[in-house]
């Protein structure tokens, strides 16, 4: 009985680590399997790295550990040899495997694993201790194709079995090809789907996953249940809209929002009391349209986290300079007659003024000024130094993702990791850059993410430090660090 447990443990742990991709555009293998089902998870071995990714746990805690032993015992193979895996299995390691099923809890669990076998006979073979009135199946699927059907309820058994013998795929799923088309997929290395039903805000999300050496990529595809949320997301439109604002040299991290000023006025006139206009015209504009004249649309955002003190800016893109001048010395008018202490800087092409905000040793300022196309509001930096700065940021780089997004941010983890309490910094201690982006289409929710982890293969990288990071959770847990007497 218990080489059945690691049996059954196995093939599914196959399954986790090793189906592959559709590429060229077409879900592949995730796109034939049936609607239906709570979860689906295809991966591509070769993409992914199975091979460097039972390596990177070598040397580990787990390596050499009494579990690992147990395993391969039971198993009769090396639990860390993707090659003895292969071969135990009778697998096609070149094709794409697959898992799906329902995800109930408990008894309701239900799970069938998709396997390419080159030999049915080995794998049969592996599989030749489990009991017939295991709660297992095994059978051919479709050419070289077998399913390993298991669940503890026979009627969900059965219900699987219905659904694969149905002829209905995935691919033709309404919302799986919403979901689809909007991540626009050309051959990711791995694919996950997920109905969401007990969680109101989803009705279901798609995550893809590419791995280009040392960088990984996820792409993820949200069906809100709220259309608000896409609404939302209505009023951003893709960017920069405006010219790029210079910053600074040496920043940790750089964000950028594009709106449309179109859509933003509309939301200001519907939305505005019917005395807003006075309040406007004491600012020195005629009309609500007459201030937003000013806004290209465009905001970033940029942060120092290199030391003790972080720095950080905003700026706002502006169409009108000259206007935004004006108002800011309108504003500095109202300040000074509340009392409010504003100094005046001028110099290298910078209009704007400093104001104290704290009175704390070495605080710094908050200067805001106008240089360019841009209203910039700075904490632990000069507006004199705003004309040497340049207008691409090194830490601005989108590592294949989309930069032209509505919203974009890039990194890097040198600076992010200085902030990162205890040991978790250490686990990626190569990893570099980083990206995310976000935006819409239609109706779906698009983010996607990047990291370069520093590494030959980024998932294998990836993987070890999930690994150990959860097991010094576990190890934590299991041998909590004995209470000290406060005295």
């Amino acid at each position: 009985m218990r080489r059945f447990v690691w049996a059954v443990f196995a093939v599914m742990l196959l399954a986790l680590l090793s189906p592959g991709c559709g590429g060229g555009g077409r879900p592949g293998l995730m796109g034939e399997l049936p609607p239906g089902m709570d979860f689906y998870l295809t991966m591509s071995p070769e993409g992914v790295g199975v091979r460097e990714i039972l390596g990177s746990l070598r040397g580990t805690e787990l390596d050499g550990s009494d579990e690992l032993a147990i395993a391969g015992a039971a198993l009769g193979i090396d639990p860390l040899s993707w090659d003895e895996w292969v071969a135990a299995t009778g697998l096609n390691p070149e094709a794409e495997m697959g898992l799906a099923g329902y995800a109930s809890g408990g008894r309701g669990t239900a799970v069938a694993v998709f396997l390419p076998v080159s030999d049915p006979a080995i794998l049969e073979s592996f599989l030749d201790v489990v009991p017939e009135e295991a709660p297992l199946r095994l059978s051919e699927w479709s050419d070289g194709m077998w399913v390993i059907l298991v669940s503890e309820v026979p009627q969900q058994l059965d219900m699987m079995g219905e659904a694969l013998e149905s002829g209905q795929r995935l691919a033709d799923d309404e919302d799986f090809g919403r979901l689809w088309d909007a991540l626009g997929d050309g051959g990711s290395d791995a694919h996950v789907y997920v109905r969401t039903h007990d969680q109101p805000e989803l009705e279901a999300v798609l995550l893809a996953l590419e791995e280009d050496g040392g960088v990984a990529r996820a792409r993820a595809a949200a069906l809100p249940s709220d259309p608000q949320f896409a609404q939302s997301l209505s009023v951003m439109q893709r960017g920069p809209a405006g010219d790029r604002p210079g910053l600074p040299s040496g920043v940790d991290l750089v964000v950028r929002s594009t709106v449309s000023m179109d859509a933003v006025g509309d939301m200001a006139r519907d939305q505005m009391p019917p005395d807003a206009e006075q309040g406007l015209a004491m600012l020195g504009f005629e009309s609500v349209d007459h201030m937003l004249s000013m806004f290209s649309g465009d905001s970033w955002g940029a942060v120092d986290l290199s030391s003790d003190q972080i720095r950080g800016l905003a700026v706002i893109g502006l169409d009108d300079a000259g206007a935004m001048d004006g108002f800011l010395s309108r504003l500095s008018g109202f300040a000074a007659m509340g009392d409010q202490q504003v100094d005046r800087v001028r110099g290298g092409g910078v209009s704007g003024y400093s104001i104290p905000i704290s009175s704390g040793p070495g605080a710094p300022p908050l200067e805001v000024g106008v240089f360019g196309p841009g209203l910039y509001i700075l904490y632990g930096y000069s507006l004199q130094d705003v004309s040497g700065w340049s207008s691409r940021a090194a830490a601005d780089e989108a590592l294949g993702i989309d930069g032209a997004a509505p919203v974009f941010l890039a990194g890097d983890m040198s600076g992010v990791r200085r902030r990162i309490p205890g040991d978790t910094g250490e686990l990626l201690p190569e990893a570099g850059r980083f990206a995310v982006s976000i935006r819409a289409e239609g109706d779906v929710a698009v983010m996607e993410g990047a990291l370069d982890t520093g590494e030959d293969r980024a998932f294998a990288a990836i993987f070890s430090a999930a690994f150990t990071a959860g097991y010094r959770a576990f190890e934590a847990r299991a041998n909590p660090p004995e209470e000290v007497d406060s005295k």
